[in-house]
């Protein structure tokens, strides 16, 4: 999904360029400005690991997230940066909740496919009203 020109490595533009590109379309400036320090972050985080490389293999990608998924800040960490992707970056008007097109437009942002939307959105929309809440 992420190696754009299935060459076996991720790169950081491979990543956080392309998802950059797609967002500009979608959101507004200081939404944007967010999105994308959530974004370098996220490849600082993630993707680099300690190493902080520009390129990584699949098996780069899934020691640094089994490395992330150990840490005890994890889940506090994830929680951050939750809200602020749901506050700042998905729910693109502020009105608490994220609707099914809002939450299609975000995947959009990272290549998803329009007709890969509707289970997840359907998992998560666990109170059965058409919207994703906190």
């Amino acid at each position: 999904m992420f190696d754009h020109d299935l060459d076996g490595v991720v790169k950081k533009e491979d990543l956080v360029d392309y998802c950059e590109s797609r967002a500009k379309y979608l959101l507004k400036q200081e939404q944007m400005e967010t999105f994308m320090d959530l974004m370098n972050n996220g490849w600082d985080y993630f993707w680099a690991g300690p190493k902080k490389k520009e390129n990584v293999t699949f098996w780069d990608c899934v020691y640094n997230h089994a490395r992330t998924f150990r840490e005890p800040a994890f889940q506090e960490e994830q929680r951050k940066w939750f809200y602020v992707y749901f506050d700042s970056v998905a729910d693109k008007n502020g009105h608490g909740y994220v609707t099914k097109k809002e939450y299609e437009e975000f995947l959009g942002i990272f290549g998803v496919h329009p007709l890969s939307v509707p289970p997840s959105f359907e998992a998560l929309d666990i109170a059965g009203d058409g919207q994703i809440s906190k």
